[in-house]
């Protein structure tokens, strides 16, 4: 009898186990499906188990759901490429205006598709839908085999317009150049690209648009220093700007630039920044009290220093300076310009570094500091130790040690789509 208990109680134990083992390999063979609350299970005909629902699908039922595809579009001079994520292929379809129907272009190749010889700055539609194989058993066991398609997915996508050759680039007087291009017909205007940067550093550049019928530009309120300039054509198309690669780049140097306070006076103020602004502040500043830009910024700047105990940390101050900046000048009016929070170290007086975010204002391609944290710690709520001074001064190269950008603005132009197509600062205009 105590023979047959323990035989008893050892197979209970051994059958727990097993199951248990099995417990654990059903959910450890998991993993999730894109998009979507989907397990797929090596367990018994399991297939798929849909978490947010309880369903299942086994082996021989094919009603799992097949999804619409979401794809991305890359635009190329004469070429689309469309690209779906997940492994999941599409039957794409292109529109053609002759029939006012879609015509098959044909499958997906892992989840990417390019359609070549196509026509620069030209708008195309297409349709694409995702597909499955299915394959049943008739009663003799032969295979029957259908296809199942989701819906339509939708896409309007321009290819990028030819780029064109600029002509001349010429130092006309104090602060100003003169820009030349070939036009492109078929444009539906210019991206005048002007830069500190021989490799375009996005930091360094600022872009001024300019219409479709012009071939030249005069770009006025520049720092003095060496430039180099290059032409981007972009054609609008389904409420998105698709620009050309840049032209051949020429250089020019500006022998007699305009002062900083010039350059942030010659600036459009944003239709709401008067409002923006006494919101960001708190009521604290009133821009609309002052002549001119510079004085509004050196107030924005008075203020954040006055209250900079008022802020958490670095970040929430010198940010709250740059958002007054982005609320002042994102004006369409305005050419493109960084102005970004720089991350690093600060040296204090005794040697000490100490980890802390400042400003650097991109004016005219040049970079300046702008410190209204630092400037409250002096006392000197009026001061001028830390605002608008270039990163090449003795005091910048002292205390200052740049590690990276912690956070950027591109402010100003006419295109939202275009400012997004860029990760960080120190990427480069193509």
């Amino acid at each position: 009898m105590k023979k047959a208990l323990i035989l008893f109680i050892s197979v209970t134990c051994i059958v727990s186990m097993i199951f248990s083992s099995s417990a654990v390999a059903f959910a450890s063979d998991s993993f999730v499906f894109e998009d979507a609350d989907y397990d797929i299970y090596d367990n018994d005909d399991v297939l798929w188990y849909e978490e947010s629902t309880d369903d299942y699908w086994y082996e021989d039922d094919y009603n799992y759901p097949i999804y619409t595809p979401d794809l991305e579009t890359k635009s190329q001079e004469n070429s689309i490429t469309l690209i779906g994520y997940g492994g999941n292929e599409y039957e794409l379809s292109i529109y053609n205006d002759a029939t006012g129907s879609y015509d098959v272009l044909g499958v997906s190749n892992n989840g990417k598709y390019t359609v070549n010889g196509l026509k620069s700055g030209k708008s195309y539609k297409f349709a694409a839908r995702a597909f499955r194989e299915n394959t049943t058993y008739d009663e003799f066991n032969n295979p029957i085999t259908s296809i199942e398609y989701s819906d339509y997915s939708y896409y309007t996508v321009c290819t990028k317009p030819a780029s064109v050759t600029l002509k001349s680039v010429k130092y006309s007087s104090p602060g100003k150049i003169t820009v030349k291009w070939k036009k492109n017909g078929s444009a539906d205007g210019y991206a005048v690209v002007f830069s500190r940067s021989k490799s375009f550093k996005r930091e360094a550049c600022i872009v001024l648009n300019v219409g479709a019928n012009k071939t030249c530009a005069t770009i006025s309120n520049l720092l003095d220093g060496k430039y180099y300039i290059a032409v981007k054509p972009y054609v609008s198309s389904n409420d998105e700007l698709y620009y050309a690669s840049k032209s051949n780049v020429k250089s020019v140097t500006v022998k007699k630039g305009v002062t900083v306070s010039k350059h942030i006076n010659s600036l459009k103020l944003s239709k709401d920044a008067v409002k923006a602004v006494k919101s960001i502040t708190k009521n604290g500043v009133n821009i609309s009290k002052y002549k001119n830009n510079y004085d509004r910024v050196k107030a924005v700047y008075d203020w954040h220093a006055k209250h900079f105990k008022d802020f958490r940390d670095c970040v929430e101050c010198n940010s709250s300076f740059n958002n007054c900046i982005e609320a002042m000048f994102d004006n369409e009016k305005n050419p493109e310009f960084i102005l970004e929070l720089e991350a690093g170290d600060v040296r204090n007086n005794d040697g000490s570094q100490v980890i802390h975010k400042w400003s650097i204002w991109y004016i005219s391609g040049k970079p300046f500091l702008f410190d209204p944290r630092l400037q409250g710690y002096t006392g000197n709520f009026k001061g001028t130790l830390y605002f608008a001074k270039p990163k090449t001064s003795s005091l910048y190269k002292r205390m200052y040690i740049p590690q990276y950008a912690y956070f950027y603005y591109i402010i100003g132009g006419i295109d939202e789509a275009y400012k997004n197509n860029y990760t960080n600062s120190k990427d480069k205009i193509k």
